[in-house]
């Protein structure tokens, strides 16, 4: 796989057990995309569009979702230790079971104790 999908669209997907690690998928659309156990550490989704995605059992440590739009995703059971979330828009996302540790919502907030399980 290409490690540059930026400027992508990315639509009704099943993605399993895959590596993708440092991928660029920044201003890209993904919509109706699912992501099921595969290691995405580090990936980029800056100013991307999502909607309706579910990150299964993914780890996603230290990956930037800056300036993205969230909508409808779902991180459930993820590693999201030490990801950027930095100036994001989001609406129903649901982080339930997921580990955040050192993840950041913005230049001055942590995401974390505050956070509820959903945003």
């Amino acid at each position: 796989i290409s490690s540059d999908l930026s400027e992508s669209k990315i639509e009704r997907s099943f993605v399993e057990g895959s590596r993708l690690s440092g991928l660029d998928i920044g201003e890209s659309v993904l919509q109706d995309v699912v992501f099921e156990n595969c290691r995405m550490n580090g990936v980029s989704f800056r100013k991307a569009r999502l909607r309706r995605v579910l990150y299964s059992e993914c780890n996603l440590a230290e990956a930037t979702f800056q300036s993205a739009e969230l909508e409808q995703v779902v991180f459930r059971s993820c590693n999201l230790s030490g990801v950027d979330f930095s100036n994001s828009k989001f609406k129903e996302i649901d982080i339930r079971g997921s580990r955040l540790n050192g993840a950041r919502r913005s230049e001055e907030r942590r995401v974390g104790k505050e956070c509820r399980s959903r945003w």
